[in-house]
């Protein structure tokens, strides 16, 4: 099968129906053809300039993620209860500790969100390696992280979706071709954002930010694609599931 869309940061792992090739040795990723899981995370949280997640005491990642950036791609790690932390990279300091049930051959993302010394880890399993879309569609879900606000109204041209914060959004199916969110609250929130869908992808669209802020901080759209070539058997020509692209 030829692949469509290339990942945007090579070495991104990649879950080929059973296994994920394990790469760092000492922490999580340290035997190849080991049934495992995959995990991507974000830093949504806005007065967090970088911040660091570990499973279980593992050294899940071992950079820093920046504000409104990601781990990239689903990164491997061993499945079961896991204790997620996240925290500031330089200094240690705990943001906030959670738990969660890791299956093999399974993806997950972990949102971490929240600001003022408030914080969460909001862990979802995406589903990506059997999602499927009809001819001439994509799917799209949305993550609320913005602080401190009222529900997001989110309007996408064809239907509205109420998301508090921490939410998480199924994904549903858009129109590929030109996509316009435009999201706002009663707290302040008024921003908007067109992008350009292709059939088959599957997208996670990042709100986060500070209603009224107007700096660096204020609140954006962004978007990340989970998944391409998802489209359903009898219409598709490639396959190429459960990769990240650099898209924010």
């Amino acid at each position: 099968m030829k692949t469509r869309n290339m990942l945007a940061m090579l070495g991104v792992v990649l879950l080929g129906g059973l296994f994920l090739i394990a790469c760092n040795k000492d922490h999580d990723n340290d035997h190849p053809n080991v049934p495992v899981a995959g995990i991507m995370a974000f830093n949504l949280a806005p007065d967090q300039s970088n911040i660091g997640v570990d499973l279980s005491g593992g050294g899940f990642i071992i950079a820093p993620i920046y504000y409104q950036s990601y781990t990239g791609g689903y990164l491997a790690a061993w499945p079961g209860q896991r204790n997620v932390r996240s925290y500031n990279y330089w200094n240690g300091t705990l943001l906030a500790s959670s738990t969660a049930q890791l299956d093999t051959t399974q993806y997950y993302s972990i949102f971490v969100m929240g600001a003022k010394g408030n914080y969460r880890n909001v862990v979802t399993k995406d589903n990506v390696d059997s999602l499927q879309t009809d001819k001439g569609t994509a799917l799209v879900r949305y993550v609320n992280a913005v602080p401190d606000s009222a529900a997001l109204h989110i309007n996408n041209g064809h239907g509205d979706v109420q998301l508090a914060f921490g939410g998480v959004s199924d994904f549903a199916a858009a129109s590929a071709g030109n996509f316009t969110l435009n999201v706002s609250s009663s707290a302040g929130v008024s921003t908007s954002r067109t992008v350009s869908l292709t059939e088959g992808n599957i997208y996670t669209f990042l709100l986060s930010g500070i209603p009224n802020a107007k700096d660096s901080t204020a609140v954006t759209i962004k978007y990340i694609i989970n998944a391409t070539g998802a489209v359903k058997p009898d219409t598709k020509s490639v396959t190429d599931t459960a990769r990240a692209q650099n898209s924010l």
